[in-house]
């Protein structure tokens, strides 16, 4: 049950970073699209960098879960299985592709000389 809340937690915490992050950067968005970026350009600024945090977050996370399995499974009788992180990576990684894609559609909708008229 602790895992689950722990996993609800990472979601909750992405998924504020990301809206952050996006409603920070819509000065910069609104000027890329002003000098003719594309959607995939402005996609790219925000999916690579939580791409690359996701991939390297989840792979610490492997190795220190395989190094303290065994202690982990002796003490709550419970064997650790290789799925069960592949489960988590499929759903956090679900969860904040579709938290990018989302914020990153709506600032994409918005229509730049409105963002910078009102800054």
């Amino acid at each position: 049950m602790a895992s689950v809340a722990g996993v609800f937690m990472v979601v909750l915490s992405i998924t504020s970073a990301i809206s952050t992050d996006t409603g920070r950067r819509r000065r910069e968005v609104a000027l890329r699209k002003i000098h003719g970026a594309k959607a995939s350009d402005i996609a790219r600024l925000f999916i690579l960098p939580y791409a690359v945090i996701t991939v390297i977050a989840f792979a610490a996370g492997w190795l220190l879960a395989s190094v303290i399995s065994d202690l982990v499974s002796s003490l709550l009788w419970i064997r650790i299985q290789p799925w069960h992180g592949i489960i988590v990576f499929l759903f956090i990684v679900s969860v904040i592709s579709l938290s990018t894609f989302w914020k990153v559609r709506g600032i994409m909708r918005t229509n730049p000389a409105e963002v910078i008229k009102s800054e």
